[in-house]
């Protein structure tokens, strides 16, 4: 057999090679310790920052922390951290919906907030699109721009979410929020007509009109696409983002199988309420946490909440509430496996349903108009006070200003929003938080302290 020869340069070559790729191989096995070492973060430590982020954003909501904008500046600047520089990430997604939020509900230029928080959920929808937070981000995109006043684009919004979403929690709200921007730019409301609502001679019409009604929204959708097409985010892409990012694993363990889950029967132990002149509370207690839907009926008007999976085991079953928004509530076994509960309403303006836990309630509050004149006293399930001492009405145009009606020597008044505890995932099933309703509040009680000096 015959020998090769090489001389000291080709030797030398060799030897360069073999140690380049033991480099390459020692390298590249390290690149995957990389991110516990120091250089580079952890998925768990991105993660504990994006949680001390969401503990900072419940506290501010619960007033726990000064709802400054220099407090909102600070949780901004924490979560845009976490969406420029860790964008793979599995909160990532969750950062960009927290930050839209936040532009929301901050202090500052109301106009200017909202924008950013528009191109926060377009930037979502975009680089995201598996993500499970994308229905709630479109509903508050539309929220948005109806608070911008832009009513034609919100409506648009609206109607891409009512295509895109139909089985949404938030459905029933967008159906709400549609109709009021079509009457703020006097277009005619749709009338809110439930699943359950039709007799058997009006199936035919049903079945017609729902030919047309999908024919309609095919031209929506066509409508929609094209706008889709105009709305490129205006942003930089965040680097190293791949069209088919994961969404985040909320669970180490693939979720069991339905037909292996025993699911134990919710039991709706009892049913109270609480009035106030502008709208009444009706709280439904619950033995864990509900599933449950909406239904608002007219002719005569009532609200119906099913919870699914149920059974009722409070007696009593009728509440005569006959303040200024209800007349009664009723619930009742409405079948095997569903509680219904129905308030008949009076005039309302607007009404939220959300879930609590600790303990596990469904709350209803149905919203009137502000000031309105109330015919009959303020119902409420407490014990009775003693009558208040009648009060003189002075016009509003010689009424003093608050402090002095109040007789307080103080110059600073400390609105506390609060909500019912630390709780910070109170209404996370449908994307709505009690915070944000008792922040918005709030606000408004602020603005009316200042006009009243």
């Amino acid at each position: 057999m015959a020998k090769i020869k090489v001389n000291r340069k080709q030797k030398y070559i060799l030897v360069l090679m073999i140690i380049s790729l033991c480099l390459i191989v020692i390298l590249n096995s390290c690149g995957n310790v990389t991110r516990n070492i120091g250089y580079g973060l952890s998925e768990i430590e991105i993660e504990e920052r994006y949680r001390k982020a969401e503990l900072m954003y419940n506290a501010i909501l619960d007033g726990e922390i000064r709802g400054s904008q220099d407090n909102w500046n600070k949780l901004i600047k924490q979560l845009n951290d976490i969406i420029d520089h860790h964008p793979k990430s599995q909160v990532a997604d969750d950062a960009l919906y927290s930050l839209g939020l936040c532009y929301i509900w901050s202090e500052g230029d109301r106009k200017d907030s909202l924008r950013k928080a528009i191109k926060a959920f377009d930037r979502l929808t975009y680089y995201y699109p598996k993500s499970e937070l994308i229905p709630s981000a479109y509903y508050w995109r539309a929220y948005a721009y109806l608070g911008l006043e832009d009513y034609k684009r919100a409506i648009l919004e609206f109607e891409r979410f009512r295509v895109k979403f139909p089985k949404s929690p938030l459905y029933a709200d967008a159906e709400y929020q549609l109709n009021e921007c079509r009457a703020k730019v006097g277009e005619k409301k749709e009338p809110v007509i439930a699943k359950d609502a039709d007799t058997s001679s009006q199936k035919k019409a049903k079945s017609e009109k729902n030919n047309e009604e999908k024919a309609s929204d095919e031209k929506k959708e066509q409508v929609i696409k094209k706008e889709e097409k105009k709305v490129i985010p205006d942003i930089a892409k965040p680097p190293e983002i791949t069209p088919d990012v994961k969404p985040p694993i909320k669970n180490d363990q693939p979720p069991p199988k339905k037909d292996d889950v025993k699911v134990s029967r919710l039991s709706v132990k009892e049913i109270r309420y609480s009035s106030s002149p502008e709208y009444t509370r009706v709280v439904i207690d619950s033995s864990q946490s509900a599933r449950y839907d909406t239904l608002k009926l007219s002719d005569p008007e009532r609200l119906c909440v099913n919870i699914q999976n149920a059974v009722l085991s409070t007696s009593k079953q009728d509440i005569i509430v006959d303040d200024a928004l209800i007349k009664k509530i009723r619930s009742a076994q409405f079948d095997l496996e569903t509680v219904r509960v129905v308030l008949d309403l009076k005039a309302i303006k607007n009404y939220k349903v959300f879930d609590l836990k600790d303990p596990f309630r469904i709350v209803i509050d149905v919203f009137g108009q502000p000031n309105q004149n109330l015919d009959k006293p303020i119902g409420t399930t407490f014990p009775k006070q003693s009558k208040e001492p009648s009060v003189t009405v002075i016009p509003r145009d010689q009424s003093p200003n608050l402090v002095k009606q109040l007789g307080l020597k103080v110059r600073t008044i400390v609105i506390d929003p609060g909500h019912g505890g630390k709780d910070p995932g109170a209404v996370s099933k449908s994307g709505l938080y009690e915070k944000h309703f008792v922040l918005d509040i709030s606000k408004r009680l602020r603005d009316l302290l200042k006009s009243k000096g």
